[in-house]
């Protein structure tokens, strides 16, 4: 019995020994250094994108997810798109980027997997800008009843008469199918169209007919 006893209490004494000095052993964890270095792309072509600006951002780590936080440092990408940058990691801190080029949407948040560090995050993506003129016209009409809709973000209103001819620039994001759908209203008669604008050319004006 006086063994048993023994040899519990020695394995919970080693136990709360390992606990003790185990625990001890842990590296807190410590503000370092980070490197940052990668290429920022267009979206499909993954093209590099000279002169984008790359902003830093950071925030308490309760605050992550939410919008916002304190810009403290900007970056510009070379002629070839790459960029390279550090910055100091502070402990409960968190720390995002987001990228910014002429012609091209802003990018989403940004956030860094980190190994040893180094950023593992290496390619930030851009959707270019492209453009749809179109051409609505109503070729047929009844009467100033007669409505066409477009969903298309830049139509803001119906268009309504009996001779509608009008010319509308609207954005678009380049390098994709762009999916088209319209409503036509004629003697109180609703027609839906759908149609497809294959592969929308960055940068460039595409013309449509409606």
């Amino acid at each position: 019995m006086e063994s048993y006893l023994f040899t519990k209490g020695n394995t919970i004494l080693l136990f709360c020994l390992t606990v003790l000095f185990g625990t001890g052993c842990l590296k807190p964890a410590e503000d370092h250094n980070v490197k940052w270095e990668g290429k920022v792309l267009e979206k499909v072509t993954k093209k590099g994108i000279p002169n984008a600006k790359i902003f830093l951002y950071e925030r308490k780590a309760e605050l992550l997810g939410s919008s916002g936080g304190i810009l403290i440092d900007t970056y510009q990408t070379d002629k070839y798109g790459n960029f390279s940058f550090n910055y100091t990691y502070r402990v409960n801190y968190g720390y995002t980027v987001k990228v910014v080029a002429d012609k091209y949407y802003e990018s989403e948040l940004y956030t860094p997997s980190e190994k040893k560090g180094v950023a593992t995050t290496t390619e930030l993506l851009l959707d270019p800008y492209a453009w749809i003129k179109f051409h609505v016209k109503n070729v047929s009409p009844f009467d100033e009843n007669d409505k066409i809709d477009v969903n298309e973000s830049c139509f803001t209103k119906l268009i309504y008469g009996t001779q509608v001819d009008t010319t509308i620039i609207c954005d678009a994001i380049g390098n994709v199918n762009q999916n088209l759908v319209w409503w036509v209203t004629k003697n109180s008669n609703k027609v839906k169209y759908n149609d497809t604008i294959p592969f929308l050319k960055a940068h460039d004006t595409t013309y449509f007919d409606i």
